[in-house]
Order: structure tokens, then sequence, then C-alpha cells
């Protein structure tokens, strides 16, 4: 198997555990609390390399993610962002 297929491989597979994850977050009472879990479990579970990985995946489009999914991503993205010189 070549690179290409493995790295393809690789970020179908993530994207499949985070609609996982989100499907079990979607029954909490709320949106904001679903993305928090998704979020939260994404931190406490997942390397940085995984969370580096779905974050570009949803940069190039996110083709896959489901909507809950996108929006934990996104904040997932947002919070592991490095600090940019000048930021507070």
């Amino acid at each position: 198997m070549s690179r290409v297929d493995q790295a393809g491989r690789a970020e179908r597979r993530l994207v499949a555990m985070a609609n996982d994850i989100a499907d079990y977050f979607a029954s909490a009472p709320d949106r904001a609390t679903a993305v928090d879990g998704i979020v939260t479990h994404m931190r406490r579970y997942w390397v940085p390399r995984m969370r580096e990985r779905i974050c570009a995946h949803l940069a190039a489009g996110g083709a896959g993610l489901s909507d809950l999914a996108r929006s934990a991503v996104a904040r997932l993205g947002a919070a592991d962002a490095p600090a940019r010189p000048g930021d507070p």
C-alpha cells in the first residue's frame, strides 16, 4: 500500500471516529453540551497528531464529517491553534 493510500485510509478512519463520537454525544441535552463533550473527548483521548490531522481535514473542506463533528473540530482547532504574536 502506498503512502498516499495509507494517508487517505487514516484520514477516513479519523472522520469515522469523529462522527462516532459525535453520534454518542448527540443525545446531550443541547448542542453546546454535545460539542463540549466531543472536544473534551478528543483532547483527552486523541494524541496531538490526530487532532492536527482532523483539523487539517476540516480546513480542506471536511468531507464526510457530520454537522456536529464539524462544529466540535472547528472549536478544537480554534482552541489548539498556536498563539500568534500580538494575541492576548
